[in-house]
Formats: structure tokens, sequence, C-alpha cells
């Protein structure tokens, strides 16, 4: 994995190029990790500093509307990027973490995750993540600079 690729994003055009490389690069890894193809609507570039993930604030504002916001803001695109099968709509932009040296990470539309789960979970070489309200299985793979999620349902309190 080449650390660090794109960053710092100094562009809009770097960034679009960033958002536009992690969207490809998730659905080569999902091929690899579970052979089939996976799109997404939603992903997140990885900042690396806190002057980056300022720049990055800025360009997304310029890009789309506030949306929500885990981890760093996220905006919905005041108009989708397509790449491939995915059409992004959403991006958020990560703060700083010196353990994600990756480029960023997408969310997966798999359909039914509990029915995906039980199909595929055996052939990803990653694991489960639990959270109180959801899980997710995590793609990632050392010769890939993103990672991928396919997130649950909001689970109902035990």
């Amino acid at each position: 994995m080449v650390p660090y690729r794109f960053s710092p994003i100094q562009s809009k055009d770097k960034l679009l190029e960033a958002i536009k490389y992690v969207t490809t690069q998730v659905t080569l890894l999902a091929e690899k990790c579970v052979g089939v193809s996976l799109v997404t609507e939603s992903l997140t570039i990885f900042s690396h500093d806190p002057q980056e993930f300022a720049r990055l604030c800025e360009m997304a504002n310029d890009l789309g509307e506030p949306y929500n916001e885990n981890n760093g803001p996220r905006v919905k695109l005041k108009e989708a990027i397509a790449v491939g099968a995915s059409t992004v709509r959403f991006v958020r932009i990560r703060k700083p973490d010196p353990d994600r040296p990756q480029v960023g990470c997408a969310d997966f539309n798999v359909g039914d995750y509990f029915d995906f789960k039980t199909r595929f979970l055996a052939y990803i070489a990653s694991h489960v993540i639990k959270r109180p309200e959801y899980e997710m299985i995590e793609f990632s793979d050392p010769d890939f600079d993103v990672l991928a999620y396919a997130v649950s349902p909001v689970l109902s309190p035990s």
C-alpha cells in the first residue's frame, strides 16, 4: 500500500480525482474479496493532518450541502459523481487519524445485509465490527489503499 496517496490534497480537482479513485478501488476490492461488483453512493476521504482537514472541509462545502457529521463533516453533493456502476451522492471528510493512511473508504449498497453476511462473510479476509446500533463488515486488503464497509440497518435494542 502506498501511504498518503494524493495527500496533501490541495485543489478541488485533486479532491474529485481522489473521490473517483476511491470509488474505483473499492469496487475492485469487493471483486477481489467476494467476487462480485458492489456499488456505493457514500464515501469518505481521509485527511492526514489538520491543515489538509481544514482545506478538504472547505472544498467539500463547495461541492454540496451539509448532511450530517461522524468523525468529520459529510455533504450531499450538488451534482452526483458517476463512476462505473456507482453514483456517489455523499462525501465525508474524515478527521486525521494516524491509524488511517489510506486515501479513503466507502459504504457498499448490499441490499439485504444479513443475507449478504451469511453468503459472503467466510470469503472476506476481514471482520465484523459491532456497534450498539449497527454492525458492519470491513473489507480490506494490503494491496489496496482504501477500505470499504457493508453496513447493517439499525439494530433493535436487546
